[in-house]
């Protein structure tokens, strides 16, 4: 059900942008990309689908996860990779500072970055950091998204699970609760 509602978001999001209108198709290709390791072709395509920054900047995301799947694929030039995803992940977060689901998206890229990295304790900080943050942005009660209401409930569970994995991962490192940058 969380998965269903956080997917709906996201839908909503993008279609409230016109970008599943405009290129339906898109993100099924890019996906195939991915999966078949034609990593320029899907970059270009997701490139392609930013055309005002400041509305797209979730597309930023797909970049990040293109990277971070090319990061899980070449352990030789990870470390660049895994840059090049961080960047767009932060792009991101600074174009959409009050957009909850941009946190969550940010979040897991943070997360996928840290078990990647050799060095992960950081990028954890900085995961837990953006869902610490987006956590603060769902309301309390209902989630309007499309003319419709939905529990908020869901998504503040989505976060409180990812705040927990996050919190667990940092332990781990050795780091406790440290404190990361905003994000």
């Amino acid at each position: 059900m969380l998965g269903g509602i956080a997917g709906f978001l996201v839908f909503q999001h993008w279609t409230k942008r016109g970008m599943l209108s405009v290129t339906p198709d898109v993100g099924w290709v890019i996906s195939q990309d991915i999966a078949n390791q034609r990593w320029d072709e899907a970059i270009k395509l997701a490139l392609g689908r930013i055309h005002n920054e400041k509305k797209d900047y979730d597309e930023y995301h797909e970049l990040a996860i293109i990277f971070l799947a090319r990061a899980d694929e070449d352990a030789t030039h990870r470390y660049e990779w895994i840059s090049k995803a961080m960047s767009y992940t932060d792009r991101a977060v600074s174009l959409g500072p009050s957009d909850m689901i941009n946190f969550l998206q940010a979040s897991q890229a943070y997360e996928r970055a840290g078990d990647l990295a050799k060095e992960r304790c950081s990028y954890y900080q900085k995961g837990l950091a953006a869902s610490e943050k987006g956590l603060s942005l769902v309301p309390k009660d209902f989630i309007v998204g499309g003319g419709r209401q939905f529990p908020a409930q869901p998504m503040q569970t989505e976060f409180d699970d990812l705040i927990y994995r996050l919190q667990s991962k940092v332990n781990a490192c050795g780091a406790g609760k440290v404190t990361a940058p905003n994000p």
